[in-house]
């Protein structure tokens, strides 16, 4: 009994250091009109309360029911979205606790083909300086006549954003929803975050909230003959961003490789770090050396 009652502690000892599990830490139901911030719904115990709200440029309206939404300015770009046209959440793990976001979900309503259409996220961890998430800007095509709840988004992985990963009470996360070509000044300028239902928000955070710091290791790049690769060091179960491509005379680069016989390629957007861990580098050679078959001319008299 007493080696089962040992086992079942060690286990639960562990619990702390699987970290970024997709458990939903925060999430938003909009019953009503919100005039001002808007609490989490869904707030995780060891999180301070977590609050959606409006930038200075965005003007309350509630146009539709079960939404939080607003007036965007007319005829903006990106760079004037920047300023004050954005929507904002704020996230703070409660003393002694440090969260981590591994996914951003978002049901995200377009009033009309007036409306803005772009979008992008953004973060920051010190409130002044932000980083946009993800390659490209997002543009809905499909508008509240087409959907009068709002479109679900792609789902956003932040799990391989150091910066997001076990974030000390001390630090306040915030994330901006820029928005931007509105063409109507007045309900046809109407985007936000969409209508939820009876079992699914309309925005969720998932990742974890954990009061123990897991292990950290370090991930070194072989790169076999080809230009030098920093290695990098990461908590458990973290993923890592794919470093720039090294290079090597006349051969091409061929991916990352978990070992020396090049069976098992490192995948960027699955594998999680679990140890101390070697990478190599795989290279192909771009020379190619083409014979052509002899052709004996045959001349006829």
């Amino acid at each position: 009994m007493k080696k089962y009652l040992l086992l079942i502690v060690g286990y639960l000892c562990f619990l702390p250091f699987i970290s970024n599990a997709q458990v939903t830490i925060l999430s938003w139901n909009t019953a009503a009109g919100v005039t001002g911030a808007h609490n989490a719904t869904v707030n995780n115990a060891n999180l301070e309360t977590a609050m959606l709200s409006r930038g200075p440029l965005l003007t309350y309206n509630n146009s539709s029911s079960n939404s939080y939404v607003a007036i965007f300015p007319k005829d903006q770009d990106k760079a004037g979205a920047k300023n004050g046209a954005y929507y904002q959440v704020t996230i703070q793990a409660k003393a002694g606790n440090y969260v981590s976001l591994s996914s951003l979900d978002a049901t995200l309503r377009r009033a009309s083909t007036t409306s803005p259409g772009y979008y992008r996220w953004a973060y920051s961890v010190n409130g002044t300086t932000f980083t946009e998430i993800g390659t490209e800007d997002v543009f809905i095509s499909r508008t509240g006549a087409d959907n009068n709840n709002g479109e679900v988004q792609p789902s956003i992985d932040l799990s391989a954003i150091d910066a997001l990963q076990y974030v000390p009470s001390t630090t306040v996360i915030t994330l901006r929803l820029y928005a931007w070509g509105g063409t109507d000044i007045v309900g046809g300028s109407n985007f936000g975050v969409g209508k939820f239902n009876a079992t699914t928000p309309s925005l969720i955070f998932k990742g974890s909230v954990v009061n123990v710091l897991p292990p950290s290791y370090t991930v070194t790049f072989d790169a076999k003959g080809g230009t030098p690769v920093s290695s990098v060091t990461r908590y458990q179960n973290l993923k890592i961003n794919a470093p720039t491509n090294p290079t090597k005379t006349d051969y091409n680069f061929g991916g990352w490789y978990k070992d020396e016989n090049y069976s098992t390629k490192w995948d960027f957007n699955v594998d999680v770090v679990q140890s101390n861990t070697t990478l190599y580098a795989k290279w192909i050679d771009s020379k190619q050396i083409i014979t052509f078959p002899t052709i004996a001319a045959k001349r006829h008299g």
